[in-house]
C-alpha cells in the first residue's frame, strides 16, 4: 500500500491519532482491492471525505489506515425525466446540487458544511437536516447503492429507478452506518423539482423560550412549511442576523400558494413585526452549517418528537445555560453548542430525552467517559449485522454506539 508524505498523513488526524497510510482510490476497483488488503493485514480503516463530521463518534480502537473517497467524484447517470440521479461517492454535495440546479432539480437535504461535505459521509451519517419536518432524512430519498465491504466484496442494493423495491434494502441498512458495514462507493436517489419561489418569514422574539413557544404552535398549526426554526441571541448572530431571539418560517412554492401560506402563518404566529425575504439561499447554508461539529467547541444534538422540543429545550437551559441554542421545532432537533460541558449535564438532557421519546448524540468535545451515542435500544442487532458484514472488525472499529468493532 502506498502512503503519502508525513505532512498528509497529519492531515488525516482523528482525535490526536495519525493512520500509518493514506490511500486515496481512483476506482471501484481499487478500493476493493485496498480493503481486501487491509483486512488480510488485520488493519483497521476509517473512511472519509470531506470529514466534515470526523470528529464526531467514540475514540477509534485502531486507525491503520485513512481511506480517502474524493477521487470517485462522478455522476454516473441523472435521468431528469424520471427524477433520479447516481453518482460516486466522493463527489461533493454542493457540485451535485449545482448539476441538477441546471435541470431545475435537486436532492432535498440539508447537510452542514455542503461545499465540502461528500455524497458518502451524507449517506453514512443518515440524517435530515433542516428541512427534515418536511422532506424526511437520507434514507427517504436514497433508492440504491453500491458498497465494499472489509473483504473487498462489492454489494448492491436497490437500483436506479424508484419503482425497484425488490430485494433486501441495504441502501437504508448502510444510511446511518457511519463506515462501520462497509464503503460506500456509489448512490441513487429520487429527486424534487426545484420550487418556482422560496421565501423566509423573520418573526422577532424578547427570548428563544418565546420564539421556541411561538414556533411550536406554528408547526402544529400550518401545513406545508418546509423549516420552522427558533435561534436564541447568540446563534442569530453567528448566522448574520440581528443580535436577538427570532424565529424563522419558510415556505417554498408556486408564488401564490407560498403568499398564502405566509399570510396564516402570520396570523397564528400573531406577527405583526414580521418581515419576509423572497429566496435567501445563503441564510439557510450559514444555518446547515451552525450545526456542523468541530474540535473547538462542545456540541450536543438531541432528536426528539417535535412536541417534546419545548420541553428539552426548558431542560436544556438548566443543564447548559452558557449554550447557545437552535431548534427545528417541526423536525424535533435541537442545537446546543458550548465552550465546555460536564458529563453529568449530557447524562441528565440524555435521560429526560430518552423519556421524551428522543436520543442525544454528543457531535463533538465528547467528556471524558460518555459514549457519543448514548445506549441503543438494538445493540444485539447491531453487532450482529456487524459481525455479518465485517467480521474482521476492519471498518472503524470502536467509533460507533458501544465501541462496535465486530
Amino acid at each position: 500500500m502506498r502512503g503519502r508524505s508525513a505532512g498528509a498523513i497529519a492531515d488525516y488526524r482523528i482525535g490526536g491519532r495519525d493512520p500509518r497510510y493514506v490511500a486515496r482510490p481512483a476506482s471501484v476497483e481499487a478500493v476493493q482491492g485496498l480493503l481486501r488488503e487491509i483486512s488480510a493485514a488485520g488493519d483497521a480503516v476509517i473512511v472519509q471525505g470531506g470529514r466534515t463530521s470526523i470528529v464526531t463518534g467514540n475514540p477509534a480502537a485502531r486507525y491503520d489506515v485513512a481511506l480517502d473517497m474524493t477521487a470517485l467524484d462522478a455522476v454516473i447517470a441523472h435521468e431528469p425525466d424520471d427524477f433520479t440521479v447516481t453518482v460516486q461517492a466522493g463527489m461533493r454535495f454542493d457540485v451535485l446540487q449545482a448539476s441538477l440546479a441546471k435541470h431545475g432539480q435537486f436532492l432535498p437535504l440539508d447537510p452542514a458544511r455542503a461545499s465540502a461535505t461528500t455524497i458518502g459521509g451524507v449517506i453514512a451519517r443518515g440524517r435530515g437536516g433542516l428541512r427534515r419536518g418536511a422532506f424526511g432524512g437520507v434514507r427517504d430519498w436514497l433508492i440504491g447503492s453500491t458498497a465494499v465491504l472489509s473483504d473487498g466484496r462489492a454489494v448492491h442494493g436497490g437500483g436506479r429507478v424508484v419503482k425497484n423495491v425488490s430485494g433486501y434494502d441495504l441502501p437504508k441498512l448502510f444510511a446511518g452506518s457511519w463506515g462501520t458495514l462497509g464503503c460506500i462507493v456509489e448512490a441513487s436517489f429520487k429527486l424534487r423539482p426545484l420550487p418556482a419561489y422560496d421565501a423566509t418569514l423573520r418573526i422577532p422574539a424578547p427570548d428563544f423560550a418565546t420564539a421556541v413557544r411561538i414556533g411550536s404552535e406554528v408547526a402544529q398549526g400550518i401545513a406545508g412549511l418546509q423549516a420552522v426554526i427558533a435561534l436564541d441571541a447568540a446563534t442569530a448572530t453567528a448566522a448574520g442576523l440581528e443580535g436577538e431571539a427570532v424565529l424563522l418560517i419558510r415556505s417554498a412554492g408556486m408564488a401564490p400558494v407560498v403568499a398564502e401560506t405566509m399570510a396564516a402563518t402570520r396570523a397564528v404566529a400573531r406577527a405583526s413585526t414580521a418581515t419576509d425575504s423572497i429566496s435567501d439561499p445563503a441564510l439557510w447554508e450559514r444555518l446547515a452549517d451552525l450545526t456542523a461539529p468541530d474540535a473547538e467547541s462542545v456540541l450536543v444534538r438531541l432528536g426528539l418528537p417535535p412536541p417534546a422540543v419545548g420541553l428539552m429545550s426548558e431542560a436544556a437551559s438548566e443543564a447548559m445555560p452558557e449554550a447557545s441554542r437552535m431548534a427545528v421545532l417541526d423536525g424535533g432537533l435541537l442545537f446546543l453548542r458550548a465552550n465546555r460541558v460536564e458529563a453529568t449535564a449530557v447524562q441528565a438532557l440524555r435521560a429526560t430525552a430518552t423519556e421524551q421519546g428522543g436520543a442525544l448524540t454528543v457531535e463533538s468535545g465528547l467528556p471524558p467517559g460518555l459514549d457519543a451515542w448514548g445506549e441503543a435500544g438494538g445493540l444485539p442487532i447491531m453487532r450482529r449485522v456487524k459481525a455479518e458484514f465485517d467480521p474482521t472488525g476492519t471498518m472503524s472499529p470502536g467509533r460507533f454506539v458501544a465501541g462496535l468493532e465486530g
